[in-house]
């Protein structure tokens, strides 16, 4: 079997910015097929393209957060004009500061896991 390496910064590029739930799988499958006879344009353009789907799932997954942050500024600013008081934005930008960094940080929390 041919063993030929694979572009280095196409597959740098997959294992940091990737779904680790797929990023071996995907690493070894195109990396078999471009052993097996394909070009390096094309591990290249197969890469590209798995890279821009991993950014369209990451935008996808975060979009229910991001509108609930739109709309929560957006009432605020609604209540700073209907009040006349342009403050009410500084407490929307602070709330949400504190909502995505206690979400950020819940997301790093460690799963206690127990065994039966």
């Amino acid at each position: 079997m041919n063993q030929r390496r694979p572009p280095i910064l196409a597959t740098w590029l997959l294992q940091h910015l990737t779904d680790r739930y797929r990023r071996d799988a995907l690493i070894g499958d195109l990396v078999e097929e471009y052993r097996c006879g394909r070009s390096y344009g094309w591990y290249w353009r197969q890469a590209l393209s798995a890279l821009f789907a991993a950014g369209l799932n990451a935008v996808r997954r975060r979009l229910p957060a991001l509108r609930a942050l739109v709309i929560w500024w957006g009432a605020w600013a609604i209540l700073g004009v209907l009040f006349k008081q342009p403050y009410f934005l500084f407490f929307a930008l602070d709330a949400s500061f504190v909502w995505m960094r206690a979400k950020a940080l819940k997301r790093r929390a460690p799963v206690a896991r127990t065994t039966a």
